[in-house]
């Protein structure tokens, strides 16, 4: 749904336990971008959006507990 909004989707990985961000770019099949870790994909984010932008990050607890902790 999001793609198809218009969002750039980023995904990384949050964990050990996580499955591969690659993985989940092609699952998905829509135009993203693949960052290592949850820092690399907010600040990709941050960079994409501008300052009067959003950012929605979707995911795990995990992923959500990485991206409040750097923001």
């Amino acid at each position: 749904q999001l793609a198809r909004a218009g969002a750039q989707v980023i995904f990384t990985a949050a964990g050990p336990r996580s499955r591969p961000a690659n993985d989940l770019a092609a699952i998905y099949a829509c135009p993203s971008d693949v960052r290592a870790d949850p820092a690399q994909a907010l600040q990709r984010a941050r960079e994409l959006a501008g300052p009067a932008g959003r950012i929605l990050a979707c995911g795990s607890f995990m992923l959500a507990g990485a991206v409040k902790s750097l923001a």
